[in-house]
């Protein structure tokens, strides 16, 4: 197996490991905390009821704007489901582009060349 498809390989894999554990925790989302079905998820969403069913059984991925909606509907966090899917929660990616600041700090730490200056100046924008 070439190098490239190995890799191709590795990550098919991995996303589809992210879309079953992903799709676990929707469904105990869904049974658990909210104790809604799938047809009931579909109507407050706007999507089918067969769409939910695949993303519960990790056929399907959700987009970053599904996630968030999803997360609202369980009354729960972005951050938890976007972890599960290897995301970047929505949530974060606005605040970054909102903050030039830290998105200039983030690139001076990809670097690590003054990690204790560059933690004072993430604390004094974060607050």
């Amino acid at each position: 197996m070439k190098r490239d498809s190995k890799e191709n390989y590795e990550l098919w894999a991995r996303q589809k490991i992210a879309n079953i554990e992903g799709g676990k925790l929707l469904k105990q989302l869904r049974n658990n905390d909210s104790n809604l079905t799938l047809k009931d998820v579909g109507a407050i969403l706007g999507i089918s009821l067969q769409y939910i069913s695949e993303l519960e059984r990790g056929i399907k991925t959700p987009s970053d704007i599904l996630i968030r909606e999803l997360s609202e509907c369980y009354h729960t966090n972005d951050y938890a489901l976007s972890k599960t899917y290897n995301r970047v929660p929505l949530s974060a990616s606005e605040f970054l582009e909102e903050n030039i600041e830290l998105q200039v700090l983030l690139s001076k730490l990809s670097v690590m060349t003054d990690r204790e200056n560059i933690i004072k100046e993430f604390v004094s924008i974060v607050g």
